[in-house]
């Protein structure tokens, strides 16, 4: 779930702020990058729309055989 996504960075925030060599208000944007995509669509209120999509969804695979 996003949530997820969101909680563990800020945790990991939490825990790294403590040990940088700047004060942590000189920050302006985090970014954050995977190997592979898992899309969390938000809405205009900067809110999940729906829980994560991973690049595993297998969902749409077709399962007859060619």
């Amino acid at each position: 779930h996003a949530d997820y996504f969101w909680d563990s960075l800020c945790q990991a925030c939490q825990e790294l702020w403590p040990k940088l060599p700047i004060p942590k208000e000189s920050i302006v944007a985090v970014s954050v990058t995977t190997q592979r995509a898992t899309v969390v669509p938000m809405g205009k209120d900067n809110q999940p729309l729906r829980p994560a999509i991973s690049w595993l969804d297998q969902r749409q695979v077709e399962t007859k055989p060619k």
